[in-house]
């Protein structure tokens, strides 16, 4: 509670002879005043707050705020606020505050008698002018606080008592006014959490309000706490008093709803979720079609949806919302076991109408049609008519029902239903529920369509739920022209995780963020698979498979197909994305007839959907038990057709895409004369597709089955050139001939020898530590001169060639293979192949400008297309450069995306070189949480890969993030690692980087100089190689040893040459450079 303090610790006295006369400061700056004073005590001023810790302030500025004109007299302020003290003391006191409040951005002016406050910086809230609007701006869609006035303010005089008790109480009689109408609006679109907060907030305010306690029962109700709801009612009647007439009746009426027992046992309420969530749009569309029934205006709606999608579980809550507003609630249960005895489902709910209020208005007639078919417990005393028809006794209630129907006419018992319902409903509104009506007999759908026919005269609400969108499996004869249909969509990822959660906290079970993320896409917005997935992980702790639970259900599901049908969802679910009907056709062979029927039936049992121009099975688990129920040989047996299909289809589009999962379908199809004749065939479109691993899958296959093409020549170039593609470059040196022999003239060799050639010279330059990397380079420069050989060899050539030029820093190589290629400059900005090279080139050696532009030109192109060993290589280098230039937001961009796409395809080697760029970025921007996570990344990748050359630059990586890190143990033990896999090989920019490392790590010690050889090794290395990209950190690591050794003179020329005259990079230099230049004093250049 609040309890003023002593205003002479909040305003010093005041001098006396003050001027009473006071106008606002024009310089003071105009201020947003935010009141939060229902629920709350507080004021919102520009940035600050006002609260009870500033109490007199806070007063004071509400006090002016609820205020008519948002003026008071001076005087009453006095008397409010200071009630015991003297005139003069009081008025220092109000100028001492008036000036605290502009000291805020409070506009106040003092004239005269009144003292005002300029109404324009206050804001408009709900807590100062209610109304609908503003409490959905304020309360429900903004954050504003809600309660009663001021809670907890305990006014310090009685003269400020009278003001707090009138302003209270208006302004509570305005929100009371409020609060009903919109707890009204939320109970007609049955938002019942939103009710029983308005509720509640309306019984704040005023304990005895009929909406509010009859809402709130309401609400309490529906979370299944009757008696808690039956407790409120019994309170509030109480507090009414037994005398208080009529106006105890809603009340009342509504006590005996929840103490009202069922007539007998429904599925429906003994829904065991309790977890309601996502359905708040269905639950508000059913509620008012419910209500309209009230009034003679009746509706009949379908809710279709596959098995587990939440059927069952909404309309349990609108049973509850029936059961509250009074209605006579009917359902009526179709099973499997009742699909063939005739009015099966109806006969069950029949009893509940006959007794229910109302029943004997329906004409005599139809009783006793109706009585003849629940057989002779359901008879009246009285006999029958001589003339009516008597069913034969001792009959089952089976062949009683045959009998009716057999001696009378089935438009006759359609027209008794029609007079039951009509005179049930004219008593009391019905809410008919007839679930899973795809299990529904034939005479009882009859029945059932005539009631719906004339369901819009007769206040009748009926649901009707199928997994079907056409009611029933094979669709009716008959549908009601009143008839409506709603799909139950799936729940949307954020109710699916809001559901899990409840259910884990419910199980006391905390679930990890990828083990969400299986489960989410894995249920596919169902939440019976919601459950049973994550039952499965809390059971199994395996975040994979197929619940056993489920696996029952899924073959039950499956075994009501027709035969080509579940042929037809084996084949859709081996061809997945390549799905489609024409394809479908193909494989199965079916007469269209059949396959229209096929596609039907899959797609009414909900296994089966559309997207674009493929057919999607609509759960990944029914796809997964439908491959788990095939047997080798149909497995073999589809898989064949599907590949001969495919390839086929290749052989008409030329689609690089359909010919790689033609060759997959080959391979696990078994046949291995077949897959040999595939690979030699397609030979050259396989080295263009760009998925080397699906292709050494499939050659490695071939071996297994057909040894002897181990030594087959053209199968062992396609899979060194693989092998190439995929990183692995010891393993394609390893498959081609020894001893072979690279001619000084490229154009006496044939194609084939040509590629053979430039395989040997990739894998021989990454891979083998006694490869002359000239050699290489000269006769892949040779190859790209031979205007003879094919373009496709020139351009690999030159690829190679700008490769190793690259690093071995060799600008005459590099020439040759670019000019070479006779390459014009619209070719250059325009095909694609002549991009790739004219990258390679101009980043290293040629226009930075026109790099900058053909790595965006070529990761807009790649933004888009297929994972290919191409795409993986143009994004890696288009994130190379766009780092070079600066931009390294989008060089990630480019750099992760090559990064996911070698996953995608199965090339962790070419996951290498982004992890890799994206470590030494994190290093360079000094971002220690990403270079850890792309370095760990990287080993990760690296520890797979036994070629220990190639690892090289890896270990080197390893070592400068052991520098970065301070870690000087792990950082000597690569720099040794990274030295030993360099001894024998070549690449100078490698050694230019080793010597860097070694003057790194020498370095962490703070002890250690360097000595004059390996600083001149160490220059000699970067002179070469620091014009050629990549010298920030060998120039910080020499300019920081010549620091150490006392010639900053030589160490501020050479940063400073490399700065202005080496250094082609656009972008600023790195962190570890700058630090060096900053003690140079050498000032950073503009990036």
């Amino acid at each position: 509670m609040y309890t003023p303090r002593s205003d002479d610790h909040l305003f010093p006295a005041a001098s006396s002879g003050a001027e009473d006369d006071m106008e606002s400061s024009a310089d003071s700056p105009l201020v947003s005043i935010t009141v939060l004073s229902l629920g709350d005590t507080r004021l919102l001023v520009g940035d600050q707050q006002l609260t009870m810790n500033s109490a007199l302030l806070c007063i004071l500025l509400l006090r002016l705020i609820y205020a008519p004109n948002m003026a008071v007299r001076r005087d009453q302020l006095l008397r409010e606020l200071w009630p015991d003290q003297e005139e003069l003391r009081q008025r220092g006191n109000l100028r001492q505050a008036l000036y605290k409040l502009r000291g805020m951005g409070v506009q106040t002016t003092l004239r005269g008698e009144m003292v005002y406050l300029e109404s324009a910086q206050v804001r408009r809230t709900f807590a100062l002018t209610p109304s609908v609007a503003l409490f959905d701006r304020d309360i429900t869609n903004g954050s504003d606080p809600y309660g009663v006035f001021l809670p907890g303010f305990v006014p310090p005089s009685p003269e400020l008592r009278e003001w707090y008790d009138q302003t209270r109480e208006a302004l509570h009689g305005d929100v009371r006014r409020v609060l009903a109408d919109v707890l009204r609006a939320r109970r007609e679109r049955a938002d019942w959490s939103g009710t029983q907060m308005v509720a509640r907030w309306l019984l704040q305010l005023d304990p005895l309000n009929e909406d509010g306690t009859l809402g709130l029962a309401e609400c309490v109700a529906m979370t299944g706490s009757k008696a808690e709801a039956v407790a409120i009612i019994d309170r509030y009647l109480q507090e009414l008093g037994a005398h208080a007439g009529d106006i105890r009746l809603p009340a009342t009426m509504l006590r005996k709803r929840f103490v009202e027992p069922p007539r007998r046992r429904r599925s429906v309420a003994l829904v065991t979720d309790k977890h309601f969530v996502g359905r708040d749009e269905e639950l508000s569309e059913l509620t008012m079609s419910l209500r309209r029934a009230r009034w003679h205006d009746g509706s009949a709606v379908v809710l279709h949806g596959p098995p587990g999608i939440g059927k069952s579980r909404l309309m349990s809550e609108v049973l509850k919302v029936a059961q509250l507003e009074g209605y006579s609630g009917v359902v009526m249960e179709c099973r499997e076991s009742i699909v063939g005895r005739p009015l099966g489902a109806l006969i069950e709910i029949l009893p509940d109408l006959l007794g229910a209020p109302g029943a004997m208005g329906c004409a005599p007639e139809s009783l006793a049609l109706l009585r003849k078919l629940l057989g002779p417990a359901a008879e009246p005393e009285q006999p029958d008519a001589p003339d009516a028809a008597v069913p034969p006794a001792g009959l089952s209630p089976a062949e009683r029902v045959e009998w009716v129907l057999r001696t009378i006419r089935a438009q006759s018992i359609r027209h008794a239903m029609v007079d039951l319902f009509a005179a049930v409903s004219d008593e009391r509104p019905i809410f008919l529920l007839a679930e899973d009506v795809h299990w529904m007999d034939d005479a009882t759908w009859e029945v059932l369509s005539d009631v719906v026919q004339r369901v819009n005269e007769m206040r009748v609400f009926i649901v009707l739920t199928s997994r079907f969108a056409t009611i029933r499996e094979e669709r009716p004869a008959r549908l009601p022209v009143l008839l409506t249909f709603r799909r139950l969509a799936p729940l949307a990822s954020v109710s699916l995780r809001a559901m899990m959660h409840s259910v884990a906290n419910e199980q006391g079970v905390e679930v990890p963020a990828e083990v969400e993320d299986w489960i989410i896409s894995g249920c596919e917005g169902t939440p019976l698979l919601l459950r049973a997935l994550l039952e499965h992980w809390v059971v199994t702790g395996h975040a994979d498979g197929v619940p056993p639970s489920l696996v029952a259900l899924i073959d039950q599901r499956i075994d009501r197909l027709g035969a080509h049908a579940q042929q037809a969802l084996q084949a859709i679910s081996l061809l997945g994305r390549f799905a489609s009907l024409e394809r479908i056709k193909l494989v199965l062979e079916l007469p269209v007839h059949e396959l229209i029927h096929a596609i039907e039936q899959l797609e009414l049992s909900g296994c089966l959907s559309t997207s674009q121009s493929s057919l999607v099975i609509t759960h990944d688990l029914v796809r997964q038990v439908g491959v788990r129920r095939m047997s080798p040989l149909v497995d073999a047996a589809l898989r064949a057709a599907i590949g001969d299909t495919l390839e086929a289809e290749y052989g008409r589009t030329g689609d690089l895409e359909i010919l790689l999962e033609s060759l997959s379908h080959t391979e696990l199809s078994g046949r291995a004369d077949v897959l040999h004749r595939f690979i030699v065939k397609h030979c050259s479109a396989l080295i263009d597709a760009g998925r080397p691993s699906t292709v050494l899958r499939a050659i490695e296959s071939l071996h297994n089955e057909i040894p002897r093409t181990r030594q087959e020549r053209r199968i062992v170039r396609l899979e060194a050139n693989m092998e190439s593609q995929n990183g692995a470059s010891g393993r394609a040196l390893s498959l081609l001939p020894g001893g072979l022999h690279l001619p000084e003239d490229a154009r006496i060799l044939n194609e084939p020898e040509t590629d053979e050639c430039l395989s040997f010279v990739e894998a021989a330059y990454r891979s083998s530590p006694f490869a002359d990397p000239a050699s290489l380079a000269n006769f892949a420069a040779s190859v790209v001169q031979n205007t003879l050989a094919l373009q496709e060899h020139r351009f690999r050539a030159a690829d190679i060639g700008l490769m190793i030029a690259a690093n071995t820093c060799d600008p005459k190589t590099a020439n040759a293979c670019y000019l070479g290629l006779k390459l014009s400059e619209r070719s250059i900005q325009e095909d694609e192949r002549t991009q790739k090279i004219g990258l390679l080139y101009h980043t290293v050696f040629g226009s930075v400008e026109t790099a900058v532009q053909l790595a965006n030109d070529l990761l807009e192109r790649n933004e888009d297309v297929r994972s290919t060993t191409q795409s993986i290589a143009e994004c890696g280098r288009a994130g190379y450069v766009l780092r070079m230039a600066g931009d390294r937001s989008r060089a990630k961009f480019a750099l992760e995306l090559a990064y996911e796409r070698a996953l995608a395809i199965e090339a962790p080697r070419l996951a290498e070189y982004p992890a890799w760029q994206l470590a030494q970025i994190g290093i360079e921007e000094g971002n220690s949480e990403a270079s850890s996570h792309w370095t760990t990344t990287l080993r990760n990748l690296a520890e797979g890969n036994a070629d220990e050359a190639a690892n090289s630059y890896v270990h080197g990586h390893l070592c400068l993030f052991a520098i970065s890190q301070g870690k000087r143990r792990e950082a000597e033990f690569q720099l040794a690692r990274c030295q030993k896999t360099l001894a024998g090989l070549q690449p100078i920019r490698a050694l230019a980087f080793s010597l860097a490392l070694e003057l790194g790590v020498g370095m962490m010690d703070k002890r250690w100089a360097p000595n004059s050889a390996l600083i001149n090794a160490a220059l000699a290395h970067f002179d070469r190689v620091s014009g050629f990209c990549a010298g920030d950190y060998s120039a910080s690591r020499i300019g920081e040893a010549l620091i150490r050794t006392g010639d900053s003179n030589r160490a501020r020329s050479l940063l400073t040459h490399y700065l202005q005259a080496k250094r082609r990079e656009r972008s600023a230099p790195t962190a570890i450079l700058s630090a060096v230049l900053s003690k140079l004093e050498i000032p950073l250049p503009k990036s």
